[in-house]
Formats: C-alpha cells, structure tokens, sequence
C-alpha cells in the first residue's frame, strides 16, 4: 500500500511539474495554480452563427488544455477560434464534432455544447503538441471531495446553472482551492458582481455560496472533466 501511496504521488508531482506556472501566485502562505485566462465576450461569433456568449464550454477547456502545453495559449483568440470550428458543427469545417456525433447519435444539436465532444478534443489537440492525456469526464455522478482531490494535480472544468442570474447553464474553469473558496477562471467574467465585473480571472467563489449553482440533484453531484495522466 505504501509502495502504491508513493507511485501516486510521484505521478502527480510529475504532472505538475509538467504543466506550467503551477506555483505562481501566493493566498497567504500557500502558493497557488495559476492558469491563463480567456475573456469568452470576445470570441469570434461566425458571423452570428455562434454567439461568443454561448462559447463558455469551449472557452474553459482552451484554458485548461493551455495549463498541460506551452503550445497553447489560453488568450490566442485565433487558436481558440479553430478549437471552436474543431469542436462545433454548426460552424466552419467539419472536425471533431462531426466525427463524435457520428458515433454517438444521442448527441443533437451544437456539438460544441457536449461534454463527450470536449473529451475526445481534449485528447486530440493535447495529442498534437506532444502531450498524451488520460481525460476524465464525471456526467452527474461527482461529488465536491472528488473534484477538490482532482484539483491536486488538473484544474477542472464544471458545469454550472443559472450561476448568479445567468439564464441556463454555464461553464467555469476551477483552477485552485482553500479552506474557503474555489478559484476560479470564469469566462464570462466574475459572479459575485453578478458579471457586472467583466474579469473573470483567478476569481475567489465562496465554497458554500457556489455549491447553490453547481449541484444536479438532492444528492449534490455534478457534472465535470479534468486531466487524470498528462504524459
């Protein structure tokens, strides 16, 4: 057993020091995860055919997959824009989107917004820098302790809904934790001002105030994705 304890924690000290910037900033004596932060409001829309405002999903995981690469930058607008025609259907050259759709029926509508989508993208564009990465994607079934032991070694991309007056679902990026709150890269901005603060980098949600937003049900499991192995 404690052969196996020290596997798993030289595992995710090689994952972290892989990823990049991981101790950059300080919360009083502890130094935190920092990661890239992308302003979703500016994303190019295809001309109305995608409005930047539903681009949250795409946004958070652009973040996330910039912690694992120095090849992606979490605000190249242009790139971003790529991943986006790469993972949705209904807008530029069929990709990735088209491809999971194909051989997952049950998936309607814009691509973009399916979570089985971001997890086969993920491990494509991870794959073309020279990163291989182990996604894990929990659809509803997740508790808050999970997520906050996956924070040991990935930020996490969560689902949310109706976060702080928005009116349906939204995705956020967790990048770090303390005692009290959850740091946050938000992509459409910060919502304790209700997103009347448009910078949603490294914000501070409360634990108990954010738990009103992402819960799915009375036993308070979510829906999220992280990076499990990044090799």
């Amino acid at each position: 057993m404690k052969s196996a304890h020290r596997r798993e924690k030289g595992r995710i000290r090689r994952q972290m020091l892989r990823a990049r910037n991981y101790y950059s900033l300080k919360r009083g004596n502890r130094k935190m995860r920092k990661v890239g932060w992308n302003d979703q409001r500016n994303n190019d829309d295809f001309k109305g055919q995608f409005k930047a405002s539903c681009q949250c999903f795409s946004t958070s995981v652009w973040m996330l997959m910039s912690y694992f690469s120095r090849a992606i930058r979490a605000d190249d607008d242009k790139g971003l824009k790529m991943y986006v025609d790469d993972v949705s259907n209904v807008v530029g050259s069929a990709g990735i989107g088209e491809i999971i759709m194909r051989k997952l029926p049950f998936i309607k509508g814009n691509s973009a917004y399916w979570w089985q989508v971001h997890k086969a993208a993920i491990e494509k564009w991870l794959k073309q820098v020279g990163v291989n990465a182990v996604v894990t994607f929990r659809d509803g079934d997740c508790t808050m302790s999970e997520i906050e032991f996956a924070l040991k070694y990935s930020p996490v991309v969560l689902g949310t809904d109706k976060m702080a007056g928005l009116p349906g679902g939204h995705i956020i990026l967790v990048v770090d934790r303390d005692d009290r709150n959850w740091y946050v890269n938000d992509p459409f901005g910060n919502a304790n001002t209700r997103y009347t603060d448009k910078n949603g980098a490294m914000v501070a949600y409360p634990i108990d105030w954010l738990k009103q937003y992402i819960t799915y049900n009375k036993g308070g499991l979510c829906r999220a994705m992280w990076i499990e192995k990044a090799f």
